[in-house]
């Protein structure tokens, strides 16, 4: 894939249908099943993005307690499998973008020691946000 003035172009593929998968920073995931591509240059059009959900983590925190480095992982149950993750450095809420439609496996750990501080599942129609509350009292 090349990306010129225009947008993106991709290149070395044989003609025939293929199911396109778009994902970019900041985005959801864009998918475009059984497109035809015959020629070398098949133009798609412009192509609307989404933001989709975004996932607030938000640490419970004893008074005075600092928060901890932590990393953020939110991976797809769903096909096509995706990971979006984030690294929280002494921050008390943060947010994880780009989450399309489906449910997630979400998992905390500490970034230092590597303990899971929790791990669950958690739904979101890729339009609105959800929030995770850690606790760490």
């Amino acid at each position: 894939m090349e990306r010129d003035a225009e947008g993106l172009l991709l290149t070395g593929h044989r003609p025939g249908r293929y199911d396109l998968w778009i994902d970019l920073p900041g985005f959801a995931p864009l998918t475009l099943p059984d497109q035809p591509l015959d020629n070398l240059e098949e133009d798609l059009g412009l192509l609307a993005l989404s933001r989709g959900s975004s996932l607030r983590v938000r640490l419970l925190l004893r008074g005075g307690l600092l928060p901890p480095e932590l990393i953020v992982s939110a991976q797809a149950e769903t096909t096509p499998r995706y990971q979006r993750s984030l690294r929280m450095a002494a921050q008390e809420e943060a947010l994880l973008p780009g989450l399309g439609a489906g449910r997630f496996r979400v998992t905390v750990w500490n970034r230092f020691t590597g303990q899971r501080l929790t791990s669950s599942l958690l739904a979101v129609d890729g339009i609105h946000d959800a929030t995770l509350d850690v606790n760490l009292r």
